[in-house]
């Protein structure tokens, strides 16, 4: 009864080690399909020669020029690499990007605040008029002060034929004037760049607001 117990103790460790064998099997038979499938990926390129080049594996020298990956079964493209830029051909690229990131805030800009065409022309009148409103005031400002030095000059003249000397205020307020003209003529001189400047930013908001869409060149502000 013992020795029948020991036998079937030993053939059932015998069979228990045979199906361990068969799953251990199974598992690397899987694995070594796994690895055979990948190793069906081909490489395409194209040689110095202009003609392509089919390969389980491919040089460096082949990797700069660019290339693709088949499934070897379909020979169906899987991946494409693109070929490494030159100094010249990244520096380009990236300002490419740079005018889409620019042309895409512009987008974004002139679409948050315009609704329709009409939102824009009433924008740049209203904002015109402003700017016409500050330039009429700067003129009057000037008139005034050019006026004013016209008055000073007669006075001095006067003073001049009558002998008299000139005070330092009176001289003072000549240099006062002076600097007044100076000032409301570069500030019309602003007022007016500014002005052709938001004529040219309005041309370029209708510009970008009826593509609605970017392009590389478009200019924006």
């Amino acid at each position: 009864m013992r020795i029948s117990q020991i036998s079937a103790k030993k053939l059932a460790q015998g069979v228990s080690g045979v199906a361990k064998a068969g799953i251990f099997g199974v598992v690397m038979a899987g694995l070594l399909v796994s690895s055979l499938a990948q190793a069906k990926d081909l490489y395409r390129w194209i040689n110095k020669h202009g003609t392509k080049e089919y390969s389980h594996a491919i040089s460096s020298d082949m990797v700069a020029q660019g290339y693709e990956v088949l499934d070897g079964d379909s020979m169906h493209v899987i991946r494409i690499v693109e070929p490494q830029l030159s100094e010249e051909e990244y520096a380009a690229k990236l300002q490419r990007e740079r005018e889409e990131a620019e042309c895409q805030r512009a987008l974004r800009r002139v679409t948050t605040l315009y609704q329709s065409m009409e939102d824009i022309d009433q924008a740049e009148t209203q904002m015109l008029k402003s700017m016409d409103s500050r330039i009429s005031n700067a003129q009057a400002n000037l008139a005034l002060a050019e006026n004013q030095k016209l008055e000073l000059e007669k006075e001095a003249a006067n003073k001049d034929r009558a002998g008299e000397l000139l005070e330092s205020a009176f001289i003072n307020n000549i240099a006062r004037v002076d600097l007044q003209i100076n000032t409301q003529r570069n500030e019309i001189n602003k007022r007016n760049k500014d002005k052709r400047q938001a004529k040219l930013d309005f041309e370029e908001d209708r510009r970008v607001f009826k593509k609605r869409h970017c392009v590389t060149e478009v200019a924006t502000r």
